[in-house]
């Protein structure tokens, strides 16, 4: 059985060889929160119209956590619809994230579905509970005459941090590695639903919590660095958080 300093070598040997072998530069010997910039926004389109009485519009986006051969997507929905029924019109609209090869989990609010808001500061660890798919935010209002009834759950507008956990490979060990996304909420001009993935980012250290930015992070010793990802133009780089 691996002792603390031969398990954290392994770690070590083991993201170097995965660094050099993604052209990044190898980490230093401590553990590092490892920052993607992405700035990539996702828009809903409509699929469905039937005349006015009743429309449907989807988003659908992905985001590829290279270094760690993972997938997490997205997926919005908004719905509208009016009858002669008890109520005049018909509103829901949401959100969802998911990892596609069901290896990764998405941190979640404890007995609930719905994914959990990080905020500034707060870590993501072993605590936390994590499922394959979350539910980011949800809003539904059925509108009878001037009478209007409201449900409203997670994050509909503005920005949202999700935690994530995928199981570290060819580390010589059994760990987690924990991370988070950086998500924007929003409508764009014309009033469709918007999704921005503005950045990404995973602890180093296997089984080591990832911090949440909170105020000015701190620079590592090899200070930022660019890194293209594909054709994206991903840009990355390696931060201890204050």
């Amino acid at each position: 059985m691996l002792d603390q300093s031969s398990r954290r070598m392994a770690t070590y040997t083991g993201l170097a060889a995965v660094a050099v072998a993604g052209g990044a530069i190898v980490p230093e010997a401590n553990a590092d929160l490892m920052i993607f910039d992405v700035g990539t926004t996702f828009t809903m389109q409509p699929v469905l119209d039937f005349g006015g009485t009743v429309s449907m519009s989807t988003l659908r986006g992905s985001l590829q956590l290279g270094d760690l051969n993972q997938t997490m997507s997205f997926f919005a929905v908004r719905f509208t619809g009016f009858s002669s029924g008890p109520f005049d019109e018909f509103r829901s609209s949401g959100w969802s994230a998911n990892f596609d090869n069901g290896t990764g989990a998405i941190a979640k609010n404890f007995g609930s579905k719905m994914a959990r808001n990080f905020g500034p500061g707060e870590s993501v660890d072993s605590k936390d509970k994590f499922k394959d798919y979350a539910v980011g935010g949800f809003e539904k209002t059925k509108i009878d005459g001037t009478n209007r009834f409201s449900k409203d759950k997670g994050v509909m507008d503005g920005q949202v941090f999700l935690g994530f956990t995928v199981p570290s490979e060819g580390l010589g060990i059994e760990a987690t590695t924990f991370g988070w996304v950086d998500l924007t909420l929003g409508e764009d001009e014309t009033g469709r639903r918007t999704l921005t993935i503005n950045r990404w980012a995973y602890e180093s250290e296997a089984g080591t919590a990832a911090q949440i930015p909170g105020g000015n992070p701190v620079p590592g010793v090899s200070g930022l660095f660019g890194l293209a990802l594909g054709a994206a133009g991903i840009r990355g780089r390696r931060q201890r958080v204050a």
